[in-house]
């Protein structure tokens, strides 16, 4: 019985990989607004009933893969060395997940152009960063001894817009490093 789950996990996981990749494909050559479902699940040689099982939200998923975003994020924040502030391991998660390190293989810096390109996909990636941002607030809250509020729910935001606005800059990564060094300077110190 066991070996039968085995299996069935193994082929569910081999499906969703050749889903992605499909669109992935697909996306890459001819744009995201010119790419059906229906062609996906064909390229991949599924249905699109299969292709909706495994990622509901259709083709916009299909480029992010199935990652529960709010649970990796809370894991990566929970589980930071105690002296690390909640700040610097949020910077360290979008610095992993939303932009390419250099030396970073071309396909997945011709995806993160695709969704910077793409108005559908960029608000896609929005939302899954702000699905994040009741957690980080109350992560944020609890990290200074106080309530949520305003002023938490407001950081989280500001923090988890930082991935859609560092894409647009030439360097990216040196903005996400800028803005997270004003964000834990605090604005008024960043005048000069």
């Amino acid at each position: 019985m066991s070996a039968e789950l085995g299996l069935q996990a193994q082929k569910k996981l081999e499906t969703r990989r050749a889903l992605t990749a499909a669109a992935t494909e697909l996306f890459l050559e001819r744009g995201y607004d010119h790419v059906t479902v229906a062609e996906i699940a064909a390229r991949a040689r599924a249905a699109v009933t299969t292709l909706f099982k495994y990622f509901p939200d259709g083709k916009d998923a299909l480029v992010f893969g199935r990652e529960d975003r709010v649970a990796a994020f809370e894991a990566a924040i929970t589980s930071r060395p105690t002296d690390k502030a909640v700040l610097d391991a949020v910077e360290d998660f979008v610095l992993e997940r939303a932009l390419s390190a250099p030396g970073r293989d071309t396909t997945q810096a011709a995806i993160e152009r695709l969704i910077l390109e793409t108005p559908a996909l960029r608000a896609y990636a929005r939302k899954m960063w702000a699905d994040c941002e009741p957690v980080l607030a109350e992560l944020l809250a609890k990290e200074a001894g106080r309530d949520v509020d305003t002023n938490t729910r407001a950081l989280a935001r500001f923090a988890l817009e930082v991935p859609d606005l560092a894409a647009q800059d030439r360097s990216p990564r040196e903005a996400t490093a800028a803005v997270f060094t004003q964000l834990r300077n605090g604005w008024a110190n960043s005048r000069r």
